[in-house]
């Protein structure tokens, strides 16, 4: 299909990293929801079981937290890229 905009590639559109506006917005909502009900939350989170709440720290650590990427994979795939197939086929055959 044809781009029909009369943008260029690279062109419009909002400017790179900036926010959705709906994002925006759901993350201030979630924000004033979850300061005015702390009182509440704490004290349901006061009568979970030691597992569910083990379990609740853990599901709201990622956010809080940055996990870490797994560059292992890429790191391996970008070992063979430059290898010729004769050296790929005597690799293969070494193992």
């Amino acid at each position: 299909m044809v781009n029909q905009t009369s943008f260029k590639p690279g062109e419009g559109g909002r400017p790179k990293g900036s926010k959705n506006k709906v994002t925006i917005e759901v993350k201030e909502f979630l924000n004033n929801f979850l300061h005015d009900n702390l009182n509440t939350l704490q004290s349901d989170f006061d009568k979970l079981d030691s597992k569910d709440r083990l379990y609740f720290i853990e599901k709201i650590l990622k956010y809080i937290i940055p996990t870490k990427a797994d560059n292992n994979i890429t790191r391996a795939i970008n070992q063979y890229e430059d290898w010729t197939e004769e050296q790929i086929q005597a690799e293969l055959g070494q193992t």
